[in-house]
């Protein structure tokens, strides 16, 4: 529990100061604790993995969008981590919807390679 209720200490300042790994860590950190919470042995074997593949992502996306933004993501999951601290499912489950609602246009985001080249 303790994992989820931190996992975005800090994000306020590493949003204004531009430190998108930081952010990106952040939020890995806070998805895997969430899934380990869950005790879902294949949510867990699907999620994870997943989260560390789309770290490109994450990190192409926060940096092309304003720090307001960033900082309504960060909103969005202290909401998912406080509700679970309260032990409410039903205000956790729809806090998830919300963050994971802007999953779709970030994914149509194309980021750069590595080397700079479209991917």
């Amino acid at each position: 529990m303790q994992a989820i209720l931190s996992a975005f200490d800090g994000a306020e300042e590493a949003a204004g100061g531009r430190d998108y790994r930081a952010l990106v860590a952040m939020d890995l950190s806070f998805h895997r604790a969430v899934v380990i919470g869950s005790h879902n042995l294949t949510l867990a074997r699907v999620v994870v993995p997943l989260n560390h593949k789309a770290a490109r992502y994450w990190h192409h996306f926060m940096t092309t969008r304003p720090e307001h933004d960033r900082l309504k993501d960060i909103e969005r999951h202290l909401a998912v981590a406080t509700a679970i601290g309260d032990r409410d499912g039903e205000r956790a489950h729809e806090a998830m919807r919300r963050v994971l609602g802007v999953f779709p246009g970030i994914v149509t985001q194309t980021p750069p390679s590595p080397r700079g080249e479209l991917a």
